[in-house]
């Protein structure tokens, strides 16, 4: 609890590295990560978890640089009320932002080269807001909202990504709102 990682660089070697993340905290709550640089992780750069019981929640995630890793942020099982906001995430071998938590913020991120989805939601009781996110030349849909519902998907940029649909709403989605502006670039 009451963790602050800030201000420096993790190089996760990854082609010397078969596995290992840049930084994982479980069960955090109240922590924050700034102004990281962190690269070339095998598997997340950034990833917060808990489990049934042991909760993490009201995580900062702000202002890092992620770039050259195998996934940017995960946040994953019974971690909650996180915000993520102001993170560069770019040349991601899969996600940029993953989450199945509840109530997360995803705000003012940019999102360039992205092989999966820039934002991928889903499941828990969603309440997610995805707001004024930036994307541009990602491989997969920029932004995907899976079973999450109350999910707000609001002011979002999109460049010139790969894919035809921006942001993808899949089955079993409820009480979800999208009203983004959807700008391509030629």
């Amino acid at each position: 609890r009451y963790i602050e990682i800030t201000n420096f660089t993790i190089d996760g070697n990854r082609s010397n590295n078969t596995s290992g993340r840049g930084i994982y905290l479980h069960a955090p709550r109240n922590c924050k990560i700034h102004g990281m640089w962190i690269k070339e992780t095998d598997e997340e750069a950034i990833r917060l978890s808990g489990i049934s019981g042991t909760l993490g929640w009201y995580n900062w995630v702000t202002e890092n640089e992620i770039d050259s890793c195998d996934d940017g942020i995960k946040v994953f099982g019974y971690c909650e009320h996180n915000y993520i906001l102001a993170n560069t995430i770019t040349f991601i071998g899969g996600n940029g932002v993953f989450a199945d938590s509840d109530q997360d913020i995803i705000a003012f991120n940019k999102f360039d080269v992205c092989s999966g989805a820039g934002v991928h939601v889903e499941y828990g009781a969603g309440a997610f807001l995805i707001y004024k996110n930036t994307f541009d030349n990602n491989v997969g849909h920029d932004i995907c909202v899976r079973a999450a519902g109350k999910t707000i998907v609001e002011g979002n940029w999109f460049g010139n990504s790969a894919t035809a649909t921006r942001a993808h709403v899949a089955n079993g989605q409820y009480g979800s709102e999208a009203s983004n502006y959807l700008i391509v670039t030629g």
